[in-house]
């Protein structure tokens, strides 16, 4: 049996950095065919357009992404 291909849209407000890089740390990222984010950099100290630029790219390598607004 084929496995499902799963389709993601996110929008957490923030967390998508850690979910994200998670998600590439333990491979689940690989599971996801295409996913929508809605980046929320600005409202975060830590993170700006260079480590989300940095993570993109990053995840681009196992999935379609789309920015999503």
């Amino acid at each position: 049996m084929p496995e499902s291909e799963i389709y993601c849209k996110m929008d957490i407000e923030g967390a998508e950095f850690s979910v994200l890089r998670k998600m590439i740390k333990d491979e689940s990222i690989k599971k996801i065919k295409k996913i929508w984010i809605e980046w929320h950099d600005v409202d975060l100290q830590t993170e700006n357009s260079e480590t989300r630029s940095q993570l993109k790219e990053e995840l681009m390598k196992y999935t379609e992404v789309i920015d999503w607004k």
